[in-house]
C-alpha cells in the first residue's frame, strides 16, 4: 500500500514531536514530491535525509515536462503547485480520485 504525504506540515510536526521515526516503522510505500520537501527548513530536512536517502521515503522530481503538466492540472479546488503535485502523481500512477462521503 502507498501512502503519499500531501503536506510539508505531516513532517514538520512528527520531527517537532520525536515521531518521524514512527512514519517509517508501519512498512508501507511512502512517498511525496520535491514541492513539498522544499517547504521544509534545512534542519528539518536534514533529519528526513537519512530516510529519502535509504529509499524508505521516495520523493518523486518532475521534469520539465511533468512539472508544466502539474501547473496546468485542474484541482477540484485552488490548490497550490506543491499539494497539485501530489494529486497530479496520484493520477499519474493511476490512481483514481477519492471524494469524501457526505451524510444526507
Amino acid at each position: 500500500m502507498k501512502i503519499a504525504v500531501t503536506d510539508a506540515n505531516i513532517f514538520i510536526d512528527l520531527i517537532k514531536l520525536q515521531m518521524l521515526t514512527l512514519l517509517f516503522d508501519i512498512g508501507l510505500d511512502i512517498q511525496t514530491t520535491r514541492e513539498i520537501i522544499d517547504q521544509l527548513r534545512e534542519g528539518q530536512l536534514s533529519i528526513l535525509n537519512p530516510f529519502i536517502l535509504a529509499g524508505i521515503l521516495q520523493v518523486h522530481h518532475f521534469s520539465d515536462t511533468e512539472l508544466l503538466e502539474v501547473i496546468q492540472f485542474t484541482a477540484p479546488r485552488a490548490l497550490e503547485i506543491a499539494y497539485k503535485s501530489v494529486a497530479w502523481l496520484h493520477q499519474a500512477q493511476g490512481g483514481r480520485a477519492h471524494r469524501r462521503r457526505t451524510t444526507p
